[in-house]
């Protein structure tokens, strides 16, 4: 179950770039943190999950949903 959901309100200048809100919550018995809440090119609103980035540049998720139904 999730409890403790927390957001802090993004800088203005994110704002200008989509970024809304930097959300942790609890999951069970883990604490997860840095999830970001955007607003799409079409309007619409989206989690970003935290990630490593690799040697390469690319980013490699630390937590993520497994399917669309988790992801909604």
């Amino acid at each position: 179950m999730i409890s403790n959901v927390r957001s802090t309100p993004a800088s203005d200048r994110e704002f200008e770039r989509g970024l809304l809100a930097y959300v942790r919550l609890e999951y069970g018995g883990l604490s997860l943190d840095g999830i970001t809440l955007r607003r799409t090119r079409e309007g619409g609103l989206t989690l970003s999950w935290p990630a490593r980035r690799d040697r390469r540049g690319e980013d490699h998720p630390i937590v993520r949903p497994l399917s669309d139904a988790s992801r909604r």
